[in-house]
């Protein structure tokens, strides 16, 4: 008689990775942590998160500024960076600093496009460039929007040391794995120094918004995190790289481009589409016209640009 729970082994192997049996290991382990229960690493996470040696912004009253004019940091920061741009531009035209008089000294900003990985690898290549032949130097303001953003993250960051040569290095030996290959992104969760580093973020909006919505964009985002913001080898991670206000140790005194970073969510009018699809020409079938232009409004309004 066959042996049929030897072919039973023998046909699951065949079919199941190897890495899925150790799934359930992991999502325990995971369970365990984010339990809250004293001595976890979300009980862990939470406490620091309420200290201000390690999170000094907790004791500022954070409000909205509304006006023409630039802050009074911003105006700081410009006239430091006119320093360090007029002699970059000097260096680059080939001629004598002073004569470039200050006021003649241009606002130079670099803008990087939405598209995901594709936009991150173009934009440092591009940034790279730009970085070789001295014209980053006369930049005062780089703007990004989706994947474009990720690039000014990782320049300002512990990773690159600001060497867009750097960035692309560590693009090349991050990349070659799927951001969402289960294997790497479990280990990552799981192991120390990198769990606390990838899961803080979220775990403290869990517990600190009552009404937290969590989405795709957050399971993204935290799997971006896992394959962008850690460096070769998964150790020597940083925590200053997790939050944007920490970049200002980098353009405070003006050596380095103001980074702005963009979120643009362009919606179209559903009246503008049933325009588009009757042609301007009034329909019978108004209920059906409506659900068409209701439709293809939605489907056309995730759209990211500059202007």
């Amino acid at each position: 008689m066959p042996d049929w729970s030897s072919l039973r082994d023998r046909v699951q192997s065949a079919l199941v990775p190897a890495w899925a049996f150790h799934v359930p290991l992991y999502i325990e382990k995971l369970q365990r942590e984010l339990s809250g229960a004293s001595g976890s690493l979300s009980h862990t996470i939470w406490e620091e998160a309420h200290d201000p040696a390690i999170n000094p912004e907790i004791l500022l009253e954070a409000n909205v500024r509304i006006s023409a004019e630039l802050c009074d940091e911003e105006k700081a920061f410009v006239q430091k960076r006119k320093l360090h741009t007029r002699k970059a531009l000097a260096r680059y035209l080939n001629v004598y600093e002073w004569e470039i008089h200050p006021d003649d000294v241009p606002t130079i900003a670099m803008c990087g496009s939405g598209g995901g990985l594709r936009a991150l690898v173009a934009g440092a290549s591009s940034y790279h460039a730009a970085q070789e032949t001295g014209l980053f130097d006369c930049v005062t303001y780089t703007a990004g929007v989706s994947g474009s953003c990720w690039l000014q993250t990782l320049f300002f960051s512990s990773i690159t040391g600001q060497r867009h040569d750097t960035l692309l290095s560590h693009l090349k030996s991050r990349l070659h794995v799927h951001i969402a290959f289960p294997p790497p992104v479990l280990a990552l969760l799981t192991t120390a120094p990198t769990d606390k580093f990838l899961l803080s973020g979220g775990f403290e909006k869990w517990r600190g918004e009552k009404n937290a919505d969590f989405n795709l964009v957050d399971i993204y985002g935290l799997l971006l995190g896992a394959r962008l913001l850690v460096p070769k080898g998964d150790l020597g991670v940083n925590a200053l790289d997790l939050k944007l206000s920490n970049q200002r140790r980098f353009v405070d005194n003006g050596y380095w481009p103001l980074p702005i970073y963009a979120a643009v969510r362009h919606e179209i009018p559903i009246e503008e589409k049933k325009e588009e699809i009757t042609g301007g020409e009034k329909r019978k079938e108004e209920k059906g016209t409506d659900i068409e232009a209701t439709a293809k409004a939605k489907q056309d309004s995730w759209f990211q640009w500059f202007e």
